[in-house]
């Protein structure tokens, strides 16, 4: 019996990867769809390079710019078959995470620079293996709003989480969605919609928030909770950087070390925010508190505050909370392999709109060839557009290429 060469190998599974994403894209014509598989299997070899470089020939090249410049083309109509199935993968899963984070995409050039913020919902089994992206959006930052009414009815980023929950809808046959994510996503609304479409959440706390009809405050009811237990996390080292948008801060340095946390939980209710017409009533949540006892000197103590769609009542449920709160990293890494790997950012394509399906190839890309070790991986993720502000073709086809490879 012939065994097949490597080579061979791989570029059977590069087609028969190319096949199941891309073959069945509804877009208007089949010599697109055509084009669309072909340039699929050229970045999927060489995602790392240029469009020149992966493309064979010239003629493959200019057909590629041609692809990501029709206008007839929908970013979302590329990934709707990896959506499909990727929510085909969390059918009968259970606890389906979804984890959600955004970055800021720049691209610099001769006359300046242009930036534009991706935000990518990624779901992970409850044991953290990676099923596929599920959305995606792309927008760039509204002018700053004078009045409180103003914020209301205008498009920031903090539409982002509830707008991923609600484009993602309710969960396949035989899988809950678990919304993870980080302090900027601690919003009143967020947690409503995910209420309101049947998913549960982990969501790091950002505000000490009015809790129980505004007799206490969110961080002194857990304050005043016994302690339940204790755990131990590994903390990497980390280099002083930049933390990014919006705040521009400073994060020290930190040496590795063992961090022994202090476990508290409680079932509170968060007051509804005040002046705000939208939310009348209160939330009833579970809260996770987990503080490090006795920090080194001169060293930040790791503190997380977790608000809980499911009941706490011992201390196997206060693990499972922040197990999954950890797997959060996974959606970092993406974003890492975006702009490191697959040099998203180093893209010279001139175009707004055809950079979001540029970063949305190599998102795919990721998920295909990085290091998840499980038969999956070799499926493309798929996402769909931005309900507001819309980032339209090409830039936003090229994005969506590159976040899939």
């Amino acid at each position: 019996m012939e065994v097949a060469m490597p080579n061979d190998q791989r570029a059977w599974e590069v087609r028969q990867w190319v096949s199941r994403n891309f073959d069945d894209a509804p877009l208007p014509d089949a010599r697109l769809r055509k084009r669309l598989t072909a340039v699929a299997e050229d970045i999927t070899r060489h995602p790392e390079g240029s469009l020149p470089e992966r493309c064979v020939t010239w003629g493959e090249t200019m057909a590629a710019y041609r692809l990501l410049g029709n206008d007839r083309i929908d970013p979302g109509a590329i990934i709707t078959p990896h959506v499909e199935l990727t929510r085909a993968r969390c059918r009968g899963q259970g606890d389906v995470l979804l984890v959600q984070d955004w970055t800021e995409l720049t691209w610099t050039y001769d006359d300046g620079t242009l930036d534009l913020l991706q935000h990518e919902t990624l779901a992970l089994g409850s044991d953290g293996r990676v099923l596929g992206l599920v959305d995606a959006q792309w927008a760039r930052d509204a002018p700053e709003a004078k009045t409180r009414k103003e914020r209301r009815e205008t498009w920031g980023r903090s539409w982002f989480w509830p707008d991923a929950v609600a484009t993602v809808g309710e969960a396949p046959e035989g899988c809950r969605f678990i919304t993870v994510a980080d302090r900027e996503a601690d919003d009143f609304k967020l947690i409503t919609t995910c209420r309101n479409f049947g998913h549960g959440f982990v969501i790091r706390a950002q505000h000490d928030r009015y809790v129980n009809g505004g007799s206490d405050r969110l961080r002194s009811s857990l304050s005043k909770q016994r302690v339940r237990g204790t755990v131990q996390v590994i903390l990497p080292a980390r280099r002083a950087e930049d933390t990014g948008p919006p705040r521009r801060q400073r994060s020290r340095a930190r040496a590795a070390r063992t961090a022994t946390l202090a476990v508290r939980w409680a079932s509170v209710t968060l007051d509804p925010p005040r002046n705000d017409p939208r939310f009348k009533t209160g939330e009833a949540v579970w809260v996770v508190s987990a503080e490090e006892v006795d920090p080194p000197r001169g060293e930040d103590p790791v503190q997380w505050l977790l608000l809980c769609s499911d009941a706490i009542r011992r201390m196997s449920d206060a693990r499972r909370m922040m197990n999954w709160y950890k797997f959060r990293w996974k959606i970092e890494e993406l974003h890492k392999a975006q702009k490191t790997g697959c040099r998203l950012e180093a893209s010279q394509l001139h175009c707004t709109p055809s950079r979001p399906s540029f970063a949305w190839r190599r998102s795919r890309w990721w998920w295909r060839c990085d290091c998840w070790n499980c038969a999956t991986r070799r499926e493309a993720c798929g996402v769909r557009p931005p309900s507001r502000p819309t980032i339209r073709p090409p830039c936003a086809r090229w994005s969506i290429g590159c976040g899939s490879w």
